[in-house]
């Protein structure tokens, strides 16, 4: 008796496949403009148009010949496509539907050359993937179905990264860091999408991968601190100097939020070091331009000024977090990175607190209090094994001159330096936490005291 079912079925699908193509739910032909797939969630502008079968995908297209859905079949409008009239149930239907769709964005992604393009074709595989999720569970399409997700998701992936990498735009002229150029993009595209946020992360690397700004946001939420809103924008390298002319030149007074959390540790005040990252920004074009009074302009470059190997973008979230999986381990992470010892680190020997970085945080925090704008310093963990003999002592004196520069600039203080010293599985190497212990960490400073979470509440 099974034996007979699958065979009826088998035959059922074989005469669907060589009939047309499915009722399409969410998406239907347009009788005006044949070849063209509609969509009610789609403005016109996006609307999908079917390309020549020709051609391979070039990132490896999940789709081949035998899933391709036949050109009369295709090309036949919704409302008299034949598995009407024969019954065909909805894993069929589905997966037929999903089939054409990605044999369509395989195809447009061969001519794709601008981020509109590529819009087009991810659009392609979002719809795809739509119908595959679709196939209830318990019919027979269902196994299949979602091992083709794995390979639809990919491809999207692909095309996604595309209309990222052609549709971003540029900062003219440039501040002189890569990263630095990129966190104001995002910084100001968020204030025009969501508004100033509440709090504002600060500093090096070490924030940027090392506080979840999202994580932040629902912890606060959960408790009672609802709808405030938390950006990080961490640049990489960014010392004390780095972060005072972020603040009062490279920002507005507008664009400021009424609590900044400055996250970072010692590096980041040895005025004894060459400041690189300062004097890269010194150095700009940007930089000048932001000294006659100009502000920085945003473009896309047109199709014909395309770099055919641009600079890859930073993975940045879309609250300007820089999410790390990997999970240190002493065992292994020597096997690929050689272990610098703290007295051949540049960035502690020789080391000074007093200099120019303590006198950026001497004016930073003097602006931040005319402007009645609250400053806490968040002294990040450190695992044991980067406190060695040379380091451990710089931290416990950098422990000391955060206390007495908190007490004499009336800025806060939160020391986290020592709490996951041998807490390896949340950093992503000796000094960066990782995406785990960013979220973790996040929620700690969600219940902290030592934090004015509350002025921000009773000003909304």
């Amino acid at each position: 008796m099974g034996r007979r079912i699958w065979a009826m079925l088998i035959i059922g699908v074989g005469v669907y496949l060589c009939l047309g193509v499915p009722q399409q739910p969410i998406f239907s032909r347009s009788a005006s403009a044949p070849g063209v797939m509609t969509s009610p969630l789609t403005p016109p502008a996006q609307q999908v148009r079917l390309l020549p079968q020709s051609g391979t995908y070039p990132f490896g297209s999940p789709v081949t010949a035998q899933t391709q859905v036949p050109t009369a079949a295709r090309d036949k409008p919704s409302d008299s496509s034949p598995e009407n009239e024969v019954g065909l149930p909805d894993g069929p239907a589905q997966l037929a539907a999903a089939r054409q769709l990605a044999t369509r964005a395989s195809q447009q992604a061969l001519s794709a050359r601008t981020a509109e393009d590529w819009d087009q074709v991810a659009l392609g595989w979002l719809e795809a993937i739509a119908y595959l999720q679709a196939i209830p569970p318990g019919e027979p399409q269902r196994v299949y179905a979602q091992r083709a997700l794995t390979n639809y998701q990919r491809s999207l992936a692909i095309a996604q990264a595309q209309t990222q990498r052609l549709g971003y735009p540029t900062v003219f002229p440039s501040l002189g860091s890569p990263i630095l150029d990129q966190q104001l993009i995002g910084y100001l595209s968020y204030v025009a999408a969501v508004g100033v946020p509440d709090v504002l992360l600060v500093g090096s690397s070490r924030v940027l991968w090392g506080i979840d700004a999202q994580a932040l946001e629902t912890a606060l939420a959960n408790n009672g601190y609802r709808g405030l809103r938390v950006y990080n924008f961490g640049v990489n390298g960014a010392t004390a100097q780095v972060v005072n002319w972020m603040v009062q030149q490279l920002l507005t007074p507008e664009q400021l939020p009424k609590l900044i959390l400055w996250a970072d540790g010692s590096r980041a005040f040895n005025s004894a070091r060459r400041d690189a990252t300062h004097e890269s920004i010194v150095q700009s074009s940007g930089y000048q331009s932001l000294g006659r009074g100009d502000r920085p302009s945003f473009s896309l470059p047109s199709t014909s000024q395309l770099l055919p190997n641009p600079a890859p973008l930073v993975n940045l979230d879309s609250h300007g977090f820089l999410p790390k999986t990997e999970r240190f381990n002493p065992a292994t992470y020597y096997q690929q990175f050689p272990r610098v010892l703290g007295r051949y680190d540049n960035t502690y020997v020789p080391f000074r607190l007093e200099g120019r970085q303590t006198e950026a945080l001497t004016e930073l925090a003097s602006y931040l209090q005319s402007r009645s704008i609250s400053l806490v310093f968040i002294n990040l963990p450190l695992t044991d094994d980067y406190q060695d003999e040379t380091r451990g002592p710089v931290e416990a004196r950098f422990q000391s001159y955060l206390q007495q520069q908190s007490a004499a600039k009336g800025f806060g203080l939160v020391d986290y330096l020592n709490q996951w010293r041998s807490r390896y599985g949340y950093f992503a190497d000796p000094s960066h936490l990782n995406r785990f212990g960013a979220e973790v960490l996040a929620r700690q400073l969600a219940a902290e005291n030592r934090i004015p979470w509350a002025i921000l509440d009773s000003e909304r």
